[in-house]
């Protein structure tokens, strides 16, 4: 199922619509002595971006929101992936439309094809991963789950990975979830061995 709503659902920040909102009208955007201070804090590892909180992550959100007048939203997108050293689902999204039309049955293709956010995509890894604080989160939209992996299990980033990660320390979500309020408030989501998805 193709939807935003995931996008404003994990985040769950206010501004999110007004940053959106000023991309599509391109507006004029003074520098942000915010974004500063926000690019050490984020970093890559196991090719996905690591925000070291959630207050990092939702100053990125405003950041990655606010496009220069003048400069197109692509533009912008791979500038914004370029300062960090990371290649985003929207990327290889953007690479392989010609692919996309040929191979239906990559799972890589079709879950870009189901990201219609490409500010949000260009926060994620080709595999839809993004670790916000002292979680890593696998985002599948076309199962419509959100998979959650404490970032003190990097060992299980390779399940995460898999086209359904399995292990009793990754919990599951639905994507209609408001995940990061979830896990702020001791609520962890089901086991994916629990739930019954398996490899």
């Amino acid at each position: 199922m193709k939807t935003n709503l995931l996008f404003i659902r994990l985040c769950l920040c206010a501004s999110l619509t007004a940053a959106v909102s000023s991309c599509s009208d391109e507006a004029n955007v003074t520098p942000d002595p915010v974004a500063e201070s926000v690019k050490g804090d984020i970093s890559t590892s196991n090719g996905y971006l690591i925000f070291k909180d959630r207050s990092t992550y939702e100053q990125a959100i405003h950041q990655i929101g606010n496009v220069p007048k003048g400069e197109d939203i692509d533009t912008h997108l791979n500038r914004w992936e370029q300062k960090y050293g990371f290649q985003s689902l929207r990327t290889v999204s953007s690479k392989n439309v010609a692919l996309q039309k040929q191979v239906e049955s990559s799972q890589e293709v079709d879950e870009a094809s189901l990201f219609e956010d490409d500010f949000f995509a260009s926060m994620v890894s080709p595999q839809g991963i993004i670790q916000i604080g002292e979680w890593v989160f696998k985002i599948d939209l076309r199962r419509e789950k959100v998979y959650a992996l404490p970032a003190s299990e990097t060992s299980l980033v390779a399940n995460l990975k898999q086209a359904q990660p399995s292990h009793d320390k990754i919990r599951v979500f639905s994507t209609s979830d408001d995940v990061l309020d979830m896990i702020e408030n001791g609520m962890y989501g089901d086991s994916s061995v629990e739930s019954g998805i398996a490899t």
